[in-house]
C-alpha cells in the first residue's frame, strides 16, 4: 500500500502516471522551498526549553510595552492604541497560526452560522440519492454504450464504495470553507495498482504545503509535508488530491504563496466585535448594579474603636446565624435584610448619626448600535445575505420576483467554491482510471468529463420556469407581425431570436410537428 512516507521507496511508480521529470530550475523551488518550511517549522518548535521563542501572546506584549512606556497620560493612550492595534492587525506568521484563528472563528455563532449557510447550500442530493455527478463531456464516449457504462460503473464504484462520499462530504466541505484548504492522500497498492485507488486518507491541513511554480500559476510542482520533525518530506503531486478557495496573497516573511480562506475578510471585523462584545459585558456586570454607602458615625471614637465599629455594623448587617432544619447545624449565611429592607440607625444629639445613600448604576446600558454596526460589517464580510440572518423570516419558493441581489450574489459565489471543492474529486477519479489502466485504453483525459456537486435545482427550476414566462410573453407581442398575409418578419427568425431556440431545436421541433399532423390527419 502506498503512502507519502514511502514516497522515496515508489517515486518511480507514482511519477509514471504523468511522467513528471523536474527540470533543474523546478529543483532550485524544491531545496528553496523546503528549507523555508524548515526553518519555519524550526521557529515554531525550539529544540529545547531554553531557546528564545519568536512569538508574543497578547500577553507577553501588553508586558513589554507596558515596562518600556512612560507613566505619562499620553504614554498610557499611546500604550493602549498599540496593544489595541497588535491585537486587531496582526499578522500569522506561520500556516498553523492562521489556520488556528480560522477554526477559532469558525466556533463563533454568527460564523458558525454563516459556514452552514455555504454547506448547506453546495451539498445536496438529488433524485438518486446522490451528491456528486458525473457529467461525460465527450461525444464520442457518449455514444459509445460500452465505454460510458464502464466509466460511470468505475464512477459510483470509487464515489460510493472505496470514498463514501454520503457519509464525509458535509464534514469535508465545511473544513474546506474554514481553512481554504484541503488535501487527500490517493492510497493505492503499488504491487496491483491495476485495482485502482483503494482508498483516501484526509491530511492535515496545517501540516502541507502546496509549492506552486511561481505566484501567478496555479501549477503546483509538488507537496511539502511536515511532521512533527524539523524536516520536510517532498511529496509527488500525484499523490495528493488538493483544491484550494482560490483566494491567495504572498508571505514576505517566508517569501511564499498562501492560500486564504473566505474567513480572512471577516478577520479584523470579528475581532474588533469580540473586544466590543466582551468589554460590553465586563461594563454591564461591573457598572450595572446599583451600590449603597454606608456612612456610619462613629462619634468620638478612637481610630481603633472606631474601625472595630464599622466592622461589628459589617457583620450584622451583612451576615446572620440561622438554624439549618436539614442538617441540625448552624450555619452563616447572608442578610437578606442588606438588600430588601429596611434600616435603622440612631441619630445622635446635634444631628449627627449614620445614613445610607445610593450610587446610580451605569448609564446606557441597553446601547448596543456599535454593536449592530460591526456585526453588519461581518455579514458583508462573509456575503451571506442579512436577510438570512433573521429568525422570523418565512422561507418561500415560487416566486423569483422576490429574490435579492444579495441572494443572487450568494449563490454565484457558493457556485464558486463548490466548484473548486469538486475538482477535487475528479483529479481522484482520473488517478483511478490510470491506474486501472482504462485512461490509457480509451484515450481519457481531464477535458472528457465534468465532475460537479448536486445544485440545489429547486431554484433554478423556478427561475428557468420565470425566465420562460418572460419569453413567451415577448413572443405573444410579435404574433400579429407573422401571422398575417404579407409577414414583416419571417417566423423562424422571430421564434429563434425570443425564444433563443437553435437551428436543431427548430427542425427537431418540425418533424415531430410533422409526425403529429401525419397522424392526426389518420385519425390514429
Amino acid at each position: 500500500m502506498a503512502n507519502i512516507f514511502s514516497f522515496f521507496r515508489f517515486g518511480n511508480r507514482a511519477n509514471r502516471i504523468n511522467n513528471d521529470v523536474l527540470t533543474p530550475e523546478e529543483k532550485k523551488v524544491l531545496y528553496k522551498a523546503r528549507n523555508t518550511i524548515s526553518n519555519t517549522l524550526d521557529t515554531e518548535s525550539p529544540k529545547n526549553p531554553t531557546e528564545e521563542k519568536t512569538s508574543q501572546s497578547v500577553f507577553d506584549a501588553v508586558v513589554s510595552d507596558s515596562n518600556t512606556l512612560q507613566s505619562s497620560l499620553g504614554a498610557d493612550f499611546q500604550q493602549t492604541v498599540n496593544i489595541y492595534s497588535k491585537y486587531i492587525y496582526s499578522l500569522e506568521r506561520d500556516k498553523r497560526t492562521r489556520i488556528a484563528l480560522y477554526r477559532e472563528m469558525a466556533k463563533y455563532p454568527e460564523i458558525a452560522f454563516a459556514v452552514d449557510e455555504y454547506v448547506d447550500e453546495a451539498i445536496n442530493e438529488n433524485e438518486k440519492g446522490e451528491y456528486i455527478e458525473l457529467h461525460i463531456t465527450n461525444k464520442l464516449f457518449r455514444e459509445n454504450d460500452n465505454q460510458r457504462k464502464t466509466i460511470l460503473y468505475e464512477f459510483d464504484y470509487l464515489m460510493n464504495e472505496v470514498i463514501k462520499i454520503d457519509k464525509f462530504i458535509y464534514q469535508w466541505f465545511r473544513e474546506y470553507m474554514i481553512d481554504g484548504e484541503i488535501f487527500f492522500e490517493k492510497v493505492f497498492d503499488i504491487n496491483q495498482e491495476n485495482k485502482g485507488i483503494i482508498k483516501i486518507e484526509r491530511l492535515p491541513t496545517e501540516k502541507i504545503y502546496p509549492i506552486w511554480k511561481n505566484p501567478e500559476s496555479d501549477e503546483i510542482l509538488f507537496f511539502a509535508y511536515q511532521g512533527d520533525g524539523t524536516n520536510a518530506i517532498n511529496v509527488n503531486k500525484n499523490l495528493v488530491a488538493y483544491a484550494n478557495s482560490g483566494k491567495y496573497d504572498w508571505s514576505r516573511d517566508n517569501d511564499m504563496k498562501v492560500v486564504l480562506s473566505f474567513l480572512e475578510e471577516s478577520k479584523v471585523t470579528y475581532k474588533r466585535l469580540k473586544l466590543l462584545e466582551d468589554a460590553l459585558v465586563i461594563y454591564r456586570i461591573v457598572r450595572a448594579p446599583e451600590r449603597r454607602v454606608f456612612k456610619i458615625d462613629v462619634g468620638s471614637l478612637p481610630k481603633g474603636r472606631a474601625e472595630q465599629f464599622m466592622q461589628e455594623m459589617i457583620r450584622k448587617y451583612r451576615q446572620r446565624k440561622f438554624f439549618d432544619p436539614v442538617t441540625g447545624d448552624i450555619a452563616e449565611g447572608l442578610d437578606s435584610m442588606a438588600m430588601t429592607e429596611d434600616f435603622w440607625f440612631p441619630v445622635f444629639q446635634g444631628g449627627r448619626g449614620s445614613d445610607v445613600t445610593t450610587l446610580q448604576g451605569g448609564q446606557g446600558l441597553g446601547e448596543v448600535a456599535d454593536v449592530e454596526y460591526f456585526l453588519n460589517k461581518l455579514y458583508r464580510g462573509l456575503k451571506i445575505p442579512k436577510s438570512r440572518f433573521g429568525e422570523d423570516n418565512k422561507f418561500s419558493i415560487g416566486d423569483t420576483s422576490d429574490i435579492t441581489r444579495e441572494e443572487v450574489k450568494f449563490m454565484k459565489e457558493v457556485k464558486r467554491y463548490s466548484d473548486r471543492f469538486s475538482y477535487l474529486f475528479k483529479d481522484i477519479f482520473l488517478t483511478h482510471l490510470k491506474l486501472r489502466g482504462i485512461a490509457e485504453e480509451y484515450g481519457i483525459s481531464e477535458q472528457d468529463f465534468k465532475i460537479k456537486l448536486c445544485a440545489n435545482n429547486l431554484f433554478e427550476k423556478f427561475l428557468a420556469a420565470k425566465i420562460y414566462e418572460l419569453r413567451f410573453g415577448n413572443f405573444e407581442k410579435f404574433k400579429d407581425l407573422i401571422n398575417t398575409e404579407k409577414p414583416i418578419f419571417s417566423r423562424k427568425w422571430v421564434v429563434q431570436k425570443l425564444l433563443e431556440i437553435t437551428d436543431e431545436e427548430w427542425n427537431l421541433n418540425q418533424e415531430l410537428l410533422a409526425q403529429e399532423n401525419y397522424v392526426s390527419g389518420y385519425g390514429y
